[in-house]
């Protein structure tokens, strides 16, 4: 009888414990509330035909390989297209460049294959998104595209990470049976109320992206939002800038400039009306000269728009939301 009293009274034990570990996060601390949870770090898990893990001195990784399907490219000739997701987990943004971070193999036959394009137009939206700038916890789908040596076989699959003795995933395709793109297009996760520029103001001064030396006056001014070329949204941001360096320079040059949505940095778009502003964003500015320019940039989403104009050299920076309207 004491026995089945003591199991019981473990019993009730564990399950207080359990409604008390209700309120806790997977690491063990209080549920995050507002912001909180829109700035989490903590990257999602990857799931896919393969998947894997990485660091080493650029940061934390994880990658899914979760797609392939042949498409014709620019030549007319057979390729192959796979689909992998990237997400960083690391504390600050990153890219997942394949130079600097992570490189995709293909082989058919013992043999290399090379990059290749679709016509242009019918490409995918990921295509591109290698080269894009996530911040911290943040996913993103990548496309990379290969001629084929031939039309039927088998092809090897393969990413590797610098400073890793072992390739980071492998897996070999039957072009008989691609499992073809991904069943649900990719749609980043909504950051509802982003603030990942710790409180940096809309206005102040950067040194020179390239050479540290100088200290341009910068001001990220206002936005307007109009329509693109191929049934794109943009955002038309308005910049101030003076140089005051000794040399002509542009604000491309003279600035690290980003914009991210979702915590997905955007791409320059192409505006149906063309602004003047827009064409002084690349001109040289002379020293000691204040310009106001512009660039337009493809909205993904309805979320708000962070710019931001980052100073490597004493880590700091300008940085402004805009509601998208």
């Amino acid at each position: 009888m004491k026995k089945f009293l003591a199991i019981m009274l473990a019993l009730v034990m564990l399950l207080t414990l359990a409604a008390c570990g209700g309120n806790k996060d997977n690491n063990g601390g209080e549920t995050p509330s507002g912001n909180d949870v829109e700035q989490t770090t903590d990257a999602p898990k990857v799931t896919g035909l393969a998947t894997g893990e990485w660091e080493n001195n650029e940061g934390s990784f994880a990658v899914a390989l979760v797609g392939a399907e042949l498409f014709d490219d620019e030549d007319g000739a057979k390729a192959i297209r796979v689909y992998i997701d990237f997400t960083n987990k690391e504390s600050s943004y990153t890219t997942s460049f394949a130079d600097e971070k992570d490189e995709v193999t293909l082989t058919q036959n013992g043999e290399e294959l090379d990059d290749t394009y679709a016509v242009y137009g019918e490409d995918v939206a990921e295509v591109d998104n290698y080269k894009k700038n996530i911040r911290p916890g943040v996913t993103i789908r990548c496309a990379y595209e290969y001629a084929l040596k031939a039309e039927t076989g088998k092809v090897g699959f393969e990413l590797t990470a610098k400073r890793q003795d072992a390739p980071v995933i492998t897996y070999e395709f039957d072009l008989a049976s691609l499992p073809g793109a991904p069943k649900e297009a990719f749609v980043a996760k909504e950051i509802a109320a982003p603030d990942f520029n710790n409180g940096w103001p809309e206005s102040g001064q950067i040194a020179h992206y390239y050479t540290g030396k100088g200290m341009h006056d910068f001001t990220i001014k206002n936005a307007e939002f109009v329509d693109g070329t191929r049934d794109t949204k943009l955002i038309r941001v308005f910049f101030e800038f003076t140089n005051n360096t000794e040399d002509a320079t542009d604000l491309f040059d003279a600035i690290d400039l980003r914009i991210f949505q979702d915590g997905i940095q955007l791409l320059e778009g192409q505006s149906a009306q063309l602004c003047e502003t827009d064409l002084a964003f690349s001109n040289d500015v002379e020293p000691g000269q204040t310009v106001t320019v512009s660039n337009v940039y493809i909205l993904t989403s309805d979320s708000p728009v962070e710019v931001e104009a980052n100073d490597i050299w004493n880590d700091t920076g300008v940085a402004k939301q805009f509601k998208v309207q």
